[in-house]
């Protein structure tokens, strides 16, 4: 009877350590995940993207490469396709907005190349991103145009956009869409107080 005991106790206590050592290790993770981001100092920012012809390396939003087995962090209808595509992701910018949101910035594919900005809210209790916005992207293709850029200040965001489409080839003439939309950082998610169009 008291083998069993010993036994039983031993069961348990190797399950009790298995559960405490994944739990560590899923913690670990998400650290290691998160310090790929470097912390964003200040409250406004201006965020710009460049085309695809421009040297990366000067690009203010490089940002650290996103191994693939932290994917599942970024909740993100582009991870697959990426994945296929063999796309990468990159971190950039991190900011507390409270004790259970944080604020990510990334690098992710567009068009041609990985020069579509993103903001994302990471809950820290689901360790995963529950909502996304496209903040920056430019692309320009055979007369067409596209540009995208956002002012940030606290919980605000300003996005600006045109898309700019060639209609005459020879005589070179286009015509833009340009737009503007007001964001709030909500508590899970990005709110579109007001937005602006306008054709030229």
């Amino acid at each position: 009877m008291k083998k069993i005991l010993i036994i039983i106790i031993a069961v348990f206590t190797i399950i009790s350590c298995s559960k405490e050592s994944k739990k560590e290790s899923a913690k670990n993770e998400i650290t290691n995940f998160l310090n790929l981001f470097d912390t964003l100092k200040s409250d406004s920012l201006k965020i710009e993207s460049l085309d695809s012809f421009v040297d990366s390396t000067m690009f203010d939003f490089k940002g650290k490469l996103i191994d693939t087995s932290y994917f599942h962090f970024i909740n993100d209808k582009t991870i697959k396709l990426a994945l296929q595509n063999d796309d990468n992701y990159y971190a950039c910018y991190k900011k507390s907005l409270n004790d259970s949101i944080l604020l990510l910035i990334m690098r992710t594919p567009n068009e041609y190349w990985e020069n579509s900005i993103k903001f994302y809210l990471f809950d820290l209790k689901k360790s995963q991103t529950i909502d996304y916005l496209e903040v920056a992207q430019k692309w320009s293709d055979a007369g067409d145009y596209s540009e995208k850029y956002s002012i940030f200040n606290k919980n605000l965001i300003i996005t600006y956009t045109k898309d700019c489409m060639l209609t005459n080839e020879e005589k070179n003439e286009t015509i833009c869409n340009d737009s503007i939309y007001n964001f709030e950082i909500g508590n899970d998610k990005f709110i579109l107080k007001r937005s602006e169009k306008s054709s030229k």
